[in-house]
């Protein structure tokens, strides 16, 4: 089974395969560590994914006792699948040596935004989001794999009709920046804002609610978003 079909099997069903040179484009620090890989993979999921980590939170207690269980759990995931392939998360932090200068602590995330563009996965969004042509906007990027000369990778291409216009998003990013005090829900409210092709991709409260606050409390409960006052 291939790589890609290990991914998807596990929950991973927005992939998207890249030369590795594009990658390198957005971020060049990757050039030592892609080195010898042709191309690489970007792994992003949908609203699909929610349920299987909920099952597994439910049923681990050291999934539990993490401090960020979807980040950690994500990893268990992805790890054990990519093997010794060169492996970036969205969520983590890397030293200077991989991407010197780029913040006061010597330390950086990997553009996948960017990279995720240049991968054709996603197209770019006005309100700073990324938007996929089928689930849109409810699409999170969780990590960039190199793919060994070895690695037989088809992935098929989406064909969806969804296009950011930017006729509702970029409104509420506006709102957003000319509210002092803006909350998580008023950045939730941006990406909300956009039109979806179908309402099904959409994040649940409970699976927002996470994202946006880390509070494990909400985990496997049907939580709803907070009522505005």
């Amino acid at each position: 089974m291939s790589l890609v079909d290990q991914l998807y099997d596990a929950g991973f069903h927005r992939l998207a395969r890249m030369p590795a040179s594009a990658a390198i484009a957005e971020a060049p620090q990757l050039t030592s560590t892609l080195a010898g890989y042709p191309h690489a993979l970007v792994v992003a999921n949908d609203v699909e994914l929610w349920p299987r980590f909920v099952l597994d939170y439910q049923t681990s207690a050291k999934l539990r006792a993490q401090d960020d269980p979807f980040d950690a759990w994500v990893e268990q995931q992805i790890a054990p699948l990519v093997g010794e392939r060169p492996v970036f998360y969205a969520h983590r932090v890397y030293p200077s040596p991989v991407f010197p200068g780029s913040s006061e602590s010597g330390q950086a995330y990997v553009p996948m935004q960017r990279i995720a563009i240049a991968s054709k996965l996603v197209t770019a969004c006005k309100a700073q989001l990324v938007v996929h042509p089928i689930v849109g906007p409810w699409i999170s990027l969780r990590a960039l794999v190199g793919l060994t000369p070895a690695d037989d990778v088809t992935v098929p291409t989406p064909h969806g009709g969804l296009r950011c216009t930017g006729e509702r998003c970029e409104t509420a990013l506006g709102r957003v920046l000319a509210t002092r005090g803006a909350t998580w829900l008023d950045w939730y409210d941006v990406r909300a804002s956009c039109t979806s092709p179908d309402p099904r991709w959409r994040f649940s409260d409970e699976q927002a609610l996470y994202h946006y606050t880390k509070d494990r409390s909400v985990i496997g409960t049907g939580a709803k978003l907070p009522q505005r006052v």
